[in-house]
């Protein structure tokens, strides 16, 4: 019910603009029963929550709606944070880890920033 009504209401409204709903409730069956204990799908929830979030961005770009592009970069970025902190920082010494964390926000959050402005602008030209 939880997923059947919510779906049924958004085809009502949305019709094929819908199947965006469908995607990520599919996107949800599938992160559900993964174990965060596992390496090999904790790896994997990572890359499907990196992968939710370049939909997300591909949804936001779709319908022309920074908002959704916005989500999806900002989701991106706690993405590769939460996967950092897990996964790489316990495995080297302190300082490399926080000189390395320290390069990874400067760089990736540059890079990150000139990305999600160049897929607003193009979504935004698409608008008009």
């Amino acid at each position: 019910m939880a997923f059947l009504l919510p779906l049924a209401v958004a085809f009502i409204l949305r019709g094929r603009g819908a199947l965006w709903n469908l995607g990520f409730a599919i996107w949800i069956l599938a992160v559900s029963p993964l174990d965060n204990r596992d390496v090999l799908e904790n790896l994997a929830v990572y890359a499907l929550c990196a992968l939710a979030c370049v939909a997300l961005v591909a949804w936001g770009i779709h319908e022309q709606r920074r908002e959704l592009i916005n989500l999806g970069v900002a989701g991106f970025a706690i993405t590769i944070m939460a996967f950092y902190f897990s996964t790489f920082m316990d495995k080297l010494g302190r300082s490399a880890s926080l000189v390395a964390f320290g390069l990874l926000f400067l760089l990736g959050g540059w890079k990150l920033e000139q990305l999600r402005r160049k897929l607003v602008a193009r979504a935004t030209v698409g608008a008009s």
